[in-house]
């Protein structure tokens, strides 16, 4: 009952098309009871079910024998004749359970009958055998083929019928020396019968699937069997067993014209055949001698076998709906074959390759449904079921069938695998939290399952981000599994997982040492280089050097080579070594020209011309890494690379070279980010000239590239300042209200750093000033002032924003002065000392300034 897992339909398609075990059928043969010729006599039905049995229509002999069944109650000896014939039908037909079950009621019924009559009983012992043998039970079935042996005289029909049975279960258990012996004594016994012949080709056969190609030619020569095709068939299938694939596909078709309707021979020809070819990857040319093989097929049996050759062949082939053909006339023809549930299982995977979830579905709900299946292909199909239903979206239902798994499965794991199933469902549902914590106790319930549970868990945990219960998982993996072929994985993001909490040194240690003791390792490359970045972020660039240069020398093909070596060289001009620099730089734009870290690095190689003053080589290194970036298709790298040349020459005053570099930015990458920058830079190089009617423009335009940016601040600010400078021009104060209104625009925008929002204060206020209104402006002043606690905070503010923080207070105390009271007098000398505390240069002017005020207006220091 096996029979499947010896096919192995389902989870592979090596069918083993070769088993000469269809050839040897000639037990279950009808008993030879000669038909009457009347019409409704009950030898009629006999007769029509014989030649439905002969042609290979078994259905349809199995109706023919059941009607002779009917006609013949009351007359027991065509009742049991009736029997006899419903079991070799079902023996032929593939159906052992039928077969047994028609035995049974025949031993039954006919107890008494059968006890009177010994040829009887020798009879019913050969087809009890027959059906063992149809069962798969070979051991059985040869046990009781050579006890009745014994039992038989040495000749005549019965006795030759057992002897080809013996060697016909001999040939299905691979025991060809035995299968050989008997058939050699079954053609010597049954000598100037129809059964030498046959006898004797089924013993070449045996001799052939031993290998002895040499005495199987010389019992060709010396039998009975060479004035027909059978020999001929045979050397086709010597050539294939032989290994001579192509040769005997060319003899094939040479005698091929010569086959008509089922024939045993022929069949084992073309499965061999298939076989043959599969096995050398010709998958297409074994599907077409397996179609040649269904219309050689003598028994239900072997029809079976061909059809799931057909299945796997076509599957492979990657033709699926020719697959899809071949299961659905298995089951339509087949459809209580004790493997139909599993070619419904193979079916259903081939619905859902093609898309139709829904007839996939359906099979697989009849399977689970169906009280006649085995528990464990219902397992299987709830299996399948589960994995459509998910890529379905539909978690309830697919949970509902990793349960029924989890629930029925035979065996611990694969009742674990429906648990570790039902928590990727939970993750699939975007549950994560509670995915984590159901993975966690599969690995504590199911051992087959812990690895790939734990493994699942951490892996959650990674992208919650949960540090502290990550490394403890991490680490009871490492405690638990430490064969695991995770491990050095789970090791290796340990140590990640120590670095994203911020214990560096411990993370780096463990890296450096991960990359010393598994150089080999694959994530060993990667553990040498975060060691290296931690260094760096340590500040500590000698270790950085060391371990990337270790990382060159020793991973020079890995694709993280252009990130180490940009890395290299920002470590190596950090260290203050340029030339090294500079060397390894050279080295990876000549290596790996089309990387982006290789224009990162001219980037760096240009800003440490910058820093020693030597324009002229950052400009040619800003050249390189546009090149390179343009050719790569970093467009954005590229841009930038143009405008840093731009703001060089803007730097170095020289604005005609500025705006020709940036009328070639704006031609070669009018669309990129940096293009906004350039429009900016356009507005400075205007302003610095004063020149700041043409400058607005250019920031305005700034705006419009790049919105919702600070860049747009940075705009608006620098159009206040042209209109601020612009003041003079308008005496009713327009350019000034324009000014304000640009400052305001930056205020309002929020989220300013304290140093841009010290500058628009100080900025509204002075134009408030100027417009007249001393009161606006000197709490525009103060509220620059007393933003912060000064008592507190001045050191800090003074260190990040003096120049604001000082001119709002400087002009605070002049507005004060102006006024000309003892108590603005006061105050203004409180806020000059707050800059002297602060350490504001020149000290002395302004202690000057503060004495001068006491003795004026009289006042206490």
């Amino acid at each position: 009952m096996n029979f499947i897992r010896n096919l192995a339909l389902i989870s592979t398609v090596a069918v083993t098309l070769s088993s000469p075990l269809v050839v040897f059928t000639a037990f279950g043969d009808t008993p030879s009871v000669k038909p009457g010729g009347t019409a409704g006599n009950p030898s009629e039905s006999r007769y029509l079910g014989d030649k439905a049995f002969k042609d290979g229509i078994y259905d349809l002999a199995v109706k023919f024998y059941l009607k002779y069944k009917a006609e013949s109650a009351g007359n027991t000896e065509a009742s049991i004749d009736a029997s006899e014939c419903l079991i070799a039908t079902y023996v032929r037909s593939g159906n052992p359970l039928k077969a047994r079950e028609e035995f049974t009621f025949l031993t039954t019924k006919f107890a008494a009958t059968i006890a009177k009559k010994p040829d009887l009983r020798r009879r019913l012992s050969y087809w009890d055998a027959c059906v063992l043998l149809a069962s798969g039970d070979l051991r059985k079935a040869s046990e009781s083929f050579k006890k009745l042996l014994k039992a038989l005289p040495r000749r005549g029909e019965l006795y030759y019928r057992t002897l080809d049975a013996l060697g016909t279960t001999y040939a299905r258990w691979s025991q060809w020396v035995d299968a050989e012996k008997t058939f050699a004594l079954l053609a010597f016994t049954a000598k100037n019968t129809h059964w030498e012949a046959d006898a004797e080709a089924k013993r070449v056969l045996a001799v052939v699937m031993m290998g002895d190609y040499k005495e199987a030619r010389l019992l060709i020569s010396q039998s009975k069997i060479k004035g027909d095709m059978r020999p001929r068939v045979m050397r086709g299938l010597m050539l294939a067993k032989e290994g001579l694939s192509d040769k005997a596909l060319v003899h094939y078709k040479t005698i091929r014209k010569h086959a008509s309707g089922p024939d045993p021979l022929w069949y084992l020809l073309a499965t061999s055949l298939a076989e043959s070819f599969k096995k050398k990857g010709d998958v297409k040319t074994a599907l077409w001698l397996l179609n040649d093989a269904l219309l050689f097929a003598s028994s239900e049996f072997d029809r079976q076998k061909a059809l799931v050759g057909c299945i796997n062949c076509a599957t492979a082939t990657g033709n699926i709906t020719a697959a899809r053909a071949a299961a659905e006339k298995f089951l339509k023809n087949y459809p209580d074959s004790f493997i139909s549930n599993e070619i419904r299982l193979r079916l259903a995977g081939l619905y859902a390759k093609t898309g139709s979830s829904d007839d996939a579905l359906q099979v697989l709900t009849t399977i689970i449904k169906d009280p006649a299946a085995e528990l464990d292909v219902k397992v299987k199909s709830a299996r399948e079921a589960a994995r459509i239903y998910l890529s379905l979206k539909r978690y309830d239902d697919a949970d509902e069938m990793f349960a029924y798994m989890e629930k029925n499965g035979a065996d611990e794991k694969t009742r674990g695998e429906g648990s570790f199933w039902r928590c990727e469902t939970l993750l699939a549902r975007g549950e994560p939290r509670k995915a984590a914590v159901a993975f966690d106790a599969v690995a504590a319930k199911f051992a087959d399952w812990k690895e790939k549970a734990l493994y699942a868990e951490i892996k959650i945990l990674m992208s919650l981000r949960d540090s502290k219960t990550l490394t403890m998982k991490m680490k009871q993996f490492l405690r638990e599994l430490p064969r695991s072929s995770l491990a050095s994985e789970i090791e290796f993001l340990y140590a990640i997982a120590l670095k994203n909490a911020g214990k560096l040194k411990e993370a780096g240690k463990r890296l450096a040492e991960f990359a010393r003791k598994r150089p080999e390792d694959k994530y060993a490359p990667r553990a040498l280089f975060e060691s290296g970045l931690i260094s760096l972020d340590n500040e500590n660039c000698a270790a950085a050097v060391t371990e990337f240069d270790l990382f060159c020398r020793k991973y020079p093909n890995n694709p993280l080579i252009p990130n180490v070596r940009y890395r290299l060289a920002y470590a190596l001009f950090a260290e203050n070594r340029p030339a090294a620099a500079i060397k390894n730089v050279e080295t990876l734009a000549k290596r790996r020209p089309g990387s982006k870290y290789t224009v990162h690095a001219l980037f760096r190689l240009a800003a440490h011309h910058q820093g020693r003053g030597e324009d002229d080589q950052a400009v040619a290194a800003y050249r390189k890494a546009e090149s390179l970036a343009a050719a790569a298709s970093f467009k954005s790298l590229a841009a930038r690379a143009v405008y840093e040349i731009a703001d060089i020459y803007f730097k170095k005053n020289s604005d005609k070279k500025a705006l020709r570099i940036l009328d070639e930015l704006s031609e070669k990458y009018s669309k990129e980010r940096v293009e906004a920058y350039g429009l900016f830079l356009r507005g400075d190089i205007f302003s610095k000239n004063s020149e700041y009617e043409k400058a607005i423009p250019f920031y305005k335009k700034a705006v419009e590239t790049l919105p919702s940016s600070l860049l747009e601040k940075s705009s608006w600010g620098r159009i206040g300042d042209c209109y601020f400078a612009l003041g003079w021009k308008t005496p009713d104060g327009t350019n000034y209200l324009t000014a304000i209104k640009f400052y305001q625009k930056v205020f309002d925008s929020g989220n300013l750093p304290s140093a841009f929002l010290d500058q628009v204060l100080y900025k509204i206020g002075r134009s408030e000033e100027l417009l007249g209104d001393k009161g606006k402006a000197l709490l525009k002043y103060r509220e620059v002032m007393y933003r912060y606690d000064l008592d507190k905070e001045l050191e800090r503010v003074t260190a990040r924003s003096s120049v604001w923080f000082a001119k709002s207070a400087i002009a605070a105390a002049r507005l004060y002065l102006a006024k000309e009271t003892p108590e603005a007098a006061e105050a203004a000398m409180t806020v000059y000392g707050s800059l002297v505390k602060a350490g504001l240069e020149p000290r002395d002017d302004l202690k000057k300034k503060i004495e001068q005020i006491q003795v004026k207006y009289k006042l206490k220091e």
